[in-house]
């Protein structure tokens, strides 16, 4: 055998041994017409307010025989696009990482213009050509001024122009108008725009490129924004394609559609052959290892477990091969292609290093599970309307969450960790769907939720406010149990009910308003918050039995009028409570409601009845403002209200219960326009001075004033049919009394030691013994009188003669035994 046969056959060998170490990849290319396109095509991203990668990485050309030294060697050409940036205080810089490309400040308006000075590199040693895309990686909807949504991306164009620089190799800045005009009608956000020049660009060679983006001055009040700001977030792709330039053991053709990503480490990949029926290519790097998969689906649909059951074609006796596990540990991007309508179920479950998936606009569907565990995936988009599995991104590596539209299923977002922004506006949020996302901290919700599944914030341990729309209808069981640093919480619809902010330890604001109701099981006990609670403004519902009792610092309470009761104990020893207003629904103020609210200084009580006890002890109550449509006032209601000073009692209520006011030693005035005043109601409000009784007033019970002390005059008209027992007894400051109509009470006058005149009208048919006596009447120094019915008056047949206008003074039988309390009971003569 000659020398060169022996070299020959050691090429082959060597060829040979390549096949079997590769896998055969090469032939497996050519037997699914795959070969011909050593493929690349991998992007870098560059975000407005993140970071801008740089392209770079390289691709093998085919084996070449150099033969030069009689050995065979195998080269590889290098594809290593470089990108800089102009910066005006530095100069050009490396475009890698670099978060301040483009102004985050700005404000988009009708002709605003945006100009980004670049150079693009060829570092390689193969020509390329290379293409540019801007697309919005997140991007929330406005509100224009006609109410309508829009969004930012509708109304931004870009595009490409070359510039100059000059003998420093400062770029020649570019005006507004050249800008524009130097790239035409340029191309909507998410387009591709593709380098122009005939000739690719060379090894070594720079190319100076201007990227344009601005809003165009015909757009109108469509992209003004009223109530709602947009946001947009944008990302740079830069596109580096191998030029069919080089030639190699096949023809120029071979690499024209070679590409490199910084991705990638700069290290080739290959596509592996796997069945239509499976509707996925994966592309690996030259270790073999799976870093990319192009998912087409079958017949719109991801299948069920796709990566857990994927085989690969043929091993080299032609046998299916299955995928290890392990092999997915380097799977970082996943591009699911337009069409596919649904993700199944599982599908990418336990992909721990997937940090990129491109999700289409046509997804509507995304299974149970699909996600589940993808630890390195921080961002996804997902298209609006699409129905979200149950645990779909279960224990993810989300880092914010955008939905709209379709329904978030039960347990999908649980346990994530690092998940810190969440953005929900579709009908159905599921059970638990953002349970114990520890470092979950800003909530949006938006007007198309309608349903809270039980728990779905369950034990969210860093969510510190939340708001439910007014269009909610239904809120689930627990649903925020156990955030304890959650600290406002204001709710527009639904119901909240005992376990609804369960164990919320930091609970300082709790707002129910608009639609919300109060359910009655609700108290404060179960937050655990009454050390923090500050401010309870309720629209709707039932405050229930001790529902917000002994919360030290709660120093603010507001119910509306579509309240309809306060139960028994509901704000009962909240000490630091200034203020309370209570709607004109409340039907019912329960039995010490407010008792011992010590700080209260201010009460307005549209209506209902005020229960037994309901402010008693509250020291410091000054004000107290009752509608016409408070009904009644209970047993001991203000008792002891030390610093109350006046009151006025509508027409409406229709009885002071005993002892409501007993007390108060500030009250001065007192203005009562119906009603029943019970037993000991003003007693010992020792500088009440001014008592007006509205001719509603009924009666007048028992010790109802006793020892007013400050007390100078009453008028107790028409309406007043009994004056019981003591009712005044030790008014001593009582000079002068009118009494229409009453039944006087026994000793009602006693010790009303000023009193100086009585006059009774025609209606009061008797005068019972003592109830004047040991009053002023009996001192001759007060110069007393007593105006009686004119007629004859008796008592035990005896008889006193009684002239109209005529008072009768001391020496008068009647007189005398009136003021001495004498048992003598005078009737008063017959009407005629």
């Amino acid at each position: 055998m000659s020398q060169k046969d022996s070299m020959d056959n050691a090429v082959e060998a060597g060829v040979k041994r390549n096949k079997t170490q590769k896998e055969r990849s090469n032939d497996m290319r050519q037997e699914k017409k795959v070969g011909g396109t050593k493929r690349a095509l991998l992007t870098s991203v560059l975000a407005l307010v993140l970071s801008l990668a740089m392209l770079a990485g390289s691709t093998f050309a085919w084996f070449t025989d150099t033969a030069s030294t009689g050995v065979n060697r195998i080269v590889s050409g290098n594809l290593d696009v470089g990108l800089e940036y102009w910066d005006k205080e530095s100069g050009w810089l490396d475009a890698e990482d670099s978060k301040d490309l483009f102004d985050e400040n700005a404000l988009w308006e009708p002709g605003y213009t945006q100009i980004v000075y670049l150079k693009v590199k060829n570092n390689g040693n193969l020509a390329l050509t290379y293409a540019m895309q801007i697309t919005p990686v997140h991007e929330t909807v406005g509100v224009n001024v006609d109410g309508e949504e829009f969004k930012l991306s509708d109304y931004i164009k870009f595009g490409w122009r070359t510039f100059t620089v000059d003998e420093n190799g400062t770029p020649v800045a570019l005006d507004r108008e050249a800008a524009q005009t130097g790239v035409g009608e340029g191309a909507q956000l998410g387009k591709t725009l593709h380098r122009q020049a005939a000739e690719p660009m060379k090894a070594s060679a720079e190319e100076l490129v201007a990227l344009v983006a601005w809003m165009p001055e015909n757009v109108g009040n469509e992209a003004n924004y009223s109530t709602v700001q947009p946001t947009i977030e944008l990302s740079l792709k830069v596109l580096a394609t191998q030029a069919a330039v080089e030639s190699d053991s096949f023809n120029s053709t071979y690499d024209k559609d070679a590409a490199a990503n910084e991705g990638l480490d700069s290290k080739p990949e290959y596509n592996y052959s796997y069945t239509e029926e499976e509707g996925v290519t994966l592309i690996t790097d030259e270790n073999g290892k799976v870093v990319k998969a192009v998912v087409s689906g079958v017949n719109g649909k991801v299948p069920d477990g796709l990566f857990a059951n994927l085989k690969q074609s043929v091993d080299e006796n032609g046998k299916p091969i299955a995928v290890p596990a392990e092999r997915w540990a380097d799977l970082t991007e996943v591009v699911i292609e337009d069409g596919v309508t649904e993700i199944g179920k599982d599908v990418f479950q336990g992909c721990v290093g997937l940090t990129n998936v491109a999700i289409p606009d046509s997804v509507k569907k995304i299974g149970t599970w699909s996600f589940y565990m993808c630890k390195g995936l921080k961002n996804v988009d997902i298209p609006a309307n699409t129905e979200i599995g149950d645990s779909s991104f279960r224990q993810s590596g989300l880092e914010q969450v955008t939905v709209s539209g379709g329904s978030v299923g039960n347990y999908a977002f649980h346990r994530i960790d690092d998940l810190k922004k969440i953005t929900v506006n579709c009908e159905t949020i599921g059970e638990e769907a953002f349970s114990g996302c520890d470092y979950l901290t800003d909530i949006t919700l938006g007007e198309n939720v309608k349903t809270l599944g039980d728990k779905a914030f369950y034990t969210c341990d860093a969510l510190e406010r939340v708001e439910i729309p007014s269009t909610v209808t239904d809120i689930g069981e627990k649903t925020f149990y156990s955030c304890p640093a959650l600290k406002e919480a204001i709710i527009r619809a639904g119901t909240v009910k005992a376990g609804t902010f369960y164990n919320c330890r930091a609970l300082a604001t709790l707002v129910i308003s608009d639609n919300a109701t109060l359910d009655a099981s609700f108290t404060v006990g179960n937050t655990y918050a009454k050390e923090t609670l500050e401010t309870v403004k309720i629209e709707r519902g039932e405050i229930g039995i001790s529902a917000f009792n002994s919360c030290p610092n709660l120093t603010t309470v507001e119910l509306g009028n579509s309240v309809t009761s306060v139960g028994d104990n509901a704000f009962s020893k909240c000490t630091a409570l200034t203020s309370v207003n209570i709607g004109d629904g409340v039907t019912s103020i329960g039995k010490n409601a407010f008792n011992g609210c010590t700080a209260l200084t201010n009460a307005n009580i549209g209506s209902g009845a005020i229960g037994e006890s309901a402010f008693n002890g509250c020291t410091s109550l000054a004000n107290v403002t009752l509608g016409n449509d408070v009904t009644s006032i209970g047993k001991n209601a203000f008792l002891r209200c030390a610093a109350l000073t006046s009151i006025t009692i509508g027409r409406g209520v229709t009885s002071i219960g005993s002892g409501a006011f007993n007390g108060c030693t500030a009250l001065t005035n007192a203005n009562i326009g119906s009603g029943a005043i019970g037993a000991s109601a003003f007693q010992d409000c020792s500088r009440l001075a001014n008592v007006t009784l509205g001719d509603g007033v009924t009666s007048i019970g028992a010790n109802a004033f006793l020892r007013c002390t400050a007390l100078t005059s009453m008028n107790i008209g028409s309406s007043v049919k009994t004056i019981e027992s003591y009712a005044f007894s030790g008014c001593t400051a009582l000079e002068e009394v009118t009494i229409f109509a009453a039944q006087i009470g026994n000793q009602a006058f006693r010790g009303a030691k000023a009193l100086k005149k009585v006059t009774l009208g025609d209606d009061v048919v008797t005068i019972p013994a003592g109830a004047f006596s040991s009053c002023g009447m009996g001192n001759k120094n007060n110069s007393p009188e007593l105006y009686l019915k004119a007629g004859t008056w008796t008592s035990n047949g005896q008889k006193t003669i009684v002239a109209e206008g005529v008072s009768i003074t001391t020496g008068d039988d009647v007189f005398n035994q009136i003021k001495s309390g004498k048992p003598a009971t005078w009737s008063a003569p017959a009407n005629p």
